[in-house]
């Protein structure tokens, strides 16, 4: 998978979600964006690809059941990068219970993508890329989650999730993005 999204709150900022079935791929995709007709020249100032090349291998384990489907990841009406920090200690605890409503997210209707991710170098740190048809889907969600999980404590950060989702995590901020390349 390799998509770029466009972040609507902040349209500078760029992030490339890409997943790799080998390092060996990735090596040979690096490789061919680093070729000069893709990297820049002399007659031109370097482009994006050069950007891409010099860019920080994350290091994500990506935690789901089964692969996603191939799909058009341009064709849903909203796509969603959430960046949570487990609290100290809760790091296995937020795992387990972040599995369970991912599930519960994948048989949602309107959920066309909902990966969990924990970061490998940093497993306080998650990431979820979450796409549903339409806005009523992912609200359609939350509230079946806020009827499992019980009401929200407040309006931001961990507090403006279900109760129990809550609970783990320190922080917790939500990107919507536009998919502009797949």
């Amino acid at each position: 998978m390799y998509i770029c999204l466009q972040h609507l709150d902040d349209p500078l900022h760029f992030t490339w979600y890409e997943q790799w079935a080998s390092m060996e791929e990735i090596d040979v995709h690096i490789k061919r964006i680093q070729r000069e007709d893709l990297a820049g020249s002399v007659k031109r100032p370097p482009g994006i690809y050069h950007a891409i090349a010099e860019r920080v291998q994350l290091e994500w384990e990506v935690i789901q059941d089964a692969d996603p489907p191939r799909r058009d990841w341009m064709a849903p009406g909203l796509t969603l990068l959430v960046s949570a920090w487990a609290k100290p200690g809760q790091e296995a605890a937020f795992r387990a219970f972040a599995t369970e409503f991912t599930r519960d997210a994948q048989a949602a209707d309107g959920c066309v993508t909902f990966l969990l991710h924990q970061k490998l170098k940093e497993p306080r740190e998650f990431l979820i890329f979450q796409q549903w048809r339409d806005q009523a889907a992912s609200d359609g969600y939350f509230t079946a989650m806020v009827e499992r999980y019980g009401a929200p404590r407040g309006t931001s950060g961990p507090d403006a999730l279900p109760r129990d989702m809550g609970e783990f995590l320190e922080s917790v901020a939500v990107m919507p993005c536009a998919v502009v390349a797949q």
